[in-house]
């Protein structure tokens, strides 16, 4: 009978870092400028004459 092999995997899981990346915080800032301004444009509709 043939041995079988067993072959565990590990998982590459990177340490969380001490302070948020200003980068991230920088793109979150941007992300939720454009939430606002997506909720305002589509609530109050801009007449063009």
């Amino acid at each position: 009978m043939a041995a079988q092999t067993i072959h565990r995997a590990r998982s590459n899981s990177f340490p969380l870092p001490s302070r948020p990346n200003p980068l991230v915080s920088e793109i979150e800032e941007h992300l939720n400028r454009l939430r606002d301004f997506k909720a305002m444009s589509t609530s109050s509709p801009i007449s063009h004459k």
